[in-house]
């Protein structure tokens, strides 16, 4: 898969704020993040240790978020983290500790200049980022034009698409195509819908044509008898 080599010797832009993070950009897909594939932190309690003397139990000092950082609650109770920043983005790396919110950081930072000297920046652009080991995974996706992008092009089969047959399959002006891309825009909002302001009537339209599509798939017209038989 197509990397981009931006550790700090090499990096044309400064990262002066952070530590030396040697590591690359990698695309990935909102179908291919860890979302589902994580392995669970816990603290291991030895009841033999007992209770303190005065035999009340102490909790830790409650975390808190630097600035322009909120956290949010997916309804299925997965959390995740929103930096509402020149570029607004997301993330389930858990920020409260501090050296994965020094990484995240950091690569935010490097993306945004990246973005900067690729394009001009929309309100309804929004970043995922995902840390592994000092590497960053990385999409893009568009609010308005309701689609999911990258910093360069790259190849259907590097990012896991099905076959398409077609360029207008990916991406097209009107709403009618553009299915693949778009297909990844719903699974990111899928994933982080919490933060974001109420549906377009656009949306509002599109999603009663799909109940009502649906609807009519399953039902039964009720027919005359004799025309059954």
């Amino acid at each position: 898969m197509q990397e981009l080599d931006v550790s700090t010797s090499s990096a044309p832009f400064s990262t002066s704020g952070f530590a030396s993070i040697a590591g690359s950009i990698h695309p990935t897909t909102s179908k291919l993040t860890n979302r589902y594939f994580k392995s669970s932190k816990y603290v291991d309690y030895d009841a033999g240790d007992g209770l303190p003397i005065n035999l009340s139990i102490t909790y830790p000092e409650p975390d808190y978020l630097p600035p322009q950082w909120s956290a949010h609650i997916h309804p299925e109770g997965q959390p995740y983290f929103l930096k509402n920043a020149a570029i607004r983005v997301v993330t389930e790396a858990y920020v409260y500790d501090g050296n994965v919110l020094e990484k995240v950081e950091y690569w935010i930072e490097v993306i945004e200049n990246l973005v900067s000297q690729k394009q001009t920046l929309s309100d309804g652009i929004e970043l995922f980022v995902q840390i592994d080991g000092n590497d960053c995974l990385y999409y893009l996706v568009d609010h308005d034009s309701r689609t999911e992008f990258w910093l360069d092009d790259l190849e259907t089969s590097e990012m896991g698409f099905e076959p398409v047959a077609s360029t207008t399959h990916l991406t097209a002006d009107n709403q009618v195509e553009g299915v693949a891309l778009e297909e990844l825009y719903w699974i990111h909002v899928e994933y982080f819908p919490t933060h974001l302001e109420r549906l377009v009537p656009r949306d509002l339209e599109e999603l009663i044509g799909v109940f009502s599509h649906a609807w009519a798939g399953t039902s039964i017209p009720d027919f005359p008898s004799e025309i059954i038989s």
